[in-house]
Order: structure tokens, then C-alpha cells, then sequence
């Protein structure tokens, strides 16, 4: 089965964390950080970031670098894309975040790259090396950690960034629409009795078999979406597990990410069903499967509101039509 492009963070934790360690960078979490109570055009101000930092801006940033691909699709949904100066390898959407210089990938970014751009604040996310964020504060720049573990922290990093870039209301703006897409989810997933919310697996890479566990923000979106995770017995946020553990909950519902290939739910079901171990699951028996763009799921941006409603409704058909 074709390997999936896991979301950059996601390749960070995996390489240099493993599957039962933190990565390096952001491993410490201030939830939320806490904005200051001055207006929001009042410069200085001083916001800690994910990484338990307190960080002064004295004006809006003009020069950015983004280290984050959720960060740079934060930045041109707020409406300051043409302050990016730089951004890595894994920085593809939009499309014109491909047209802003690259300092090289998520992980081995140059350091020398980045400083010669002259960044007024250098984003950084979860897994960004811990030494790499130390050369860049060694050299004199502002780094700004950001590392949401929901869908309600993606929010409000959003606003967050909005604040430091001076641009608060259309930070809100974005925020707000998230919101409203899980208001209106959450109205009707509320009332489910706990035999109405079935078990899901989350799958974001099949051969070898990776989910999302407990802690995450697809964890916390499934939840949202009426259903349970039975990932969450692994006890890890993303990590492989036995297909022992796949058969013995017997999820009722799979959710596949998938990259932009074009891959349809049967195309999976016929590839699942032609498994012997598969065929026991429920999920694959009943053609239960629900097949989103992986970066709708595992990107902590914006997008999210879209991947929560096709989730919603892969989950629950008979609450959440297709134009939902």
C-alpha cells in the first residue's frame, strides 16, 4: 500500500521523537498563552509562548519566517502572506507559500538561511529542533514557539498570531468561522447516547498502520464528531498499532487520510477486503470508510473546520449531509 506524507510535525515526532518519546523543541505547553489585556494595537507587548517563553514585540512583525506549514497557512488566512520571507520545504499550501524563499526542510532547515533574511520573528512548531531554536536565539532572533494540541487551541493560536501581526480582527475573523463549524457540529453530536457514537480508528498512514491517540487535536475532533476513539487505548498521541489491538476494538467506522491521489473510499475497501485480517473489522465488513485529505486532519490550521465536517459527516451520514 503507498506510504502516506505524514503533516511535517508529524514527521518531526516520529524521527526524532519516536513513538514513545517527546521530540525535541516544543516539548514544554502553556495552554492557552495568554494575550495581554492591553488593546490590541498597544506595542510593546509580551505574550509566552508554547514553549513556556515570554515573548516582547515592540511592533508588528514585517519580516517572518515561518518553520511551520500550519503556520504559514495561518499567516496568509489572516492576510499577511506578503510579510513571509521565508518558509521550509514542507510549505505548500497555499500555493504561493511555494513561491517564498525556502531555508531548506522542517527539520534541517540552515540556520545561516534564516538569518540572513533578517526575520523580525522566526514561528517555530513542535519538533523543531531544540538546538536549532537555540542558534536562532543565540544569534539575536525573536522565536515564537507554536504547538496547539486541539482544535480549540488551533483557535486560538490563530488569534495569537493575529495579535502579534497587528491584524487581530481578521485573526478573529478566521477563529470565528472555525468556531461556528464546530458550534454547529457539536449542536447536533451533543444528545448522542453513548451506543449512537461509534467506535473510529483515525488512520494516517495504513502500511505500517499509524493513528491518532489520545491528546491530539484528531482525537479531540473525532469526539466532536459523535464518535470514540479506540486509539486512545494505546495511550500515545500518534504511534503505530497491532492490528491485534485494531481487531480486538473492532472500530465501526476507519477513517483514511489520504495524500491528493485522487483515492476513493471503495478503492481502499477493495484493497481492505482483500486482506484476511482486515476483513474481520467491522469497519471494512459494513464499507464503512471514510477517506479524507490528510492535510484537512493533520495540519493544525485553518483548514480543520473543513476536515471536522467531513468527518462529521463520514461519521454520522444521517445528521450531516454532503453540503453541510
Amino acid at each position: 500500500m503507498r506510504l502516506l506524507r505524514f503533516a511535517a510535525w508529524l514527521v518531526a515526532v516520529v524521527i526524532l521523537g519516536g513513538c514513545s518519546r517527546q521530540a525535541p523543541g516544543l516539548t514544554p505547553h502553556h495552554s492557552p498563552a495568554v494575550l495581554p489585556s492591553s488593546p490590541a494595537g498597544d506595542y510593546p507587548f509580551t505574550v509566552t509562548d508554547d514553549l513556556g517563553v515570554r515573548v516582547t514585540f515592540a511592533a508588528p512583525p514585517r519580516r517572518i519566517v515561518s518553520l511551520a506549514p500550519n503556520v504559514t497557512e495561518i499567516l496568509f488566512a489572516i492576510g499577511v502572506g506578503d510579510r513571509i520571507v521565508g518558509v521550509t520545504s514542507f510549505c505548500d499550501y497555499p500555493p504561493q507559500a511555494k513561491d517564498k524563499e525556502q531555508v531548506g526542510g522542517y527539520i534541517d532547515f540552515s540556520v545561516e538561511k534564516v538569518v540572513s533574511l533578517s526575520p523580525d520573528v522566526v514561528f517555530t512548531a513542535h519538533g523543531t529542533p531544540a538546538e536549532r531554536i537555540e542558534a536562532l536565539q543565540g544569534l539575536g532572533l525573536k522565536v515564537f514557539g507554536i504547538n496547539p494540541l486541539s482544535y480549540d487551541e488551533v483557535v486560538d493560536r490563530i488569534k495569537v498570531i493575529g495579535r502579534i501581526c497587528g491584524v487581530p480582527d481578521k485573526a478573529a475573523a478566521v477563529a470565528r468561522r472555525m468556531e461556528q463549524v464546530k458550534s454547529a457540529i457539536r449542536r447536533r453530536t451533543s444528545s448522542l447516547a453513548g451506543d449512537e457514537r461509534p467506535a473510529a480508528l483515525c488512520i494516517i498512514e495504513l502500511d505500517p498502520l499509524w493513528v491518532a491517540g489520545p491528546g491530539t487535536f484528531v482525537d479531540d475532533m473525532l469526539r466532536v464528531c459523535g464518535a470514540r476513539n479506540v486509539a486512545a487505548a494505546t495511550n500515545k498521541k500518534w504511534s503505530q498499532m497491532a492490528m491485534e489491538a485494531v481487531i480486538a476494538a473492532d472500530p465501526a467506522v476507519l477513517i483514511i487520510t489520504a495524500r491528493h491521489d485522487g483515492a476513493q473510499p471503495a478503492d481502499y475497501l477493495h484493497v481492505l477486503r482483500a486482506n484476511e485480517t482486515w476483513r474481520a473489522v467491522k469497519a471494512v465488513q459494513q464499507g464503512r470508510i471514510v477517506v479524507i485529505d490528510e492535510d484537512l486532519v493533520t495540519i493544525p490550521g485553518p483548514r480543520l473546520a473543513e476536515g471536522l465536517k467531513q468527518m462529521a459527516a463520514g461519521i454520522h451520514p444521517e445528521l450531516f449531509g454532503k453540503s453541510e
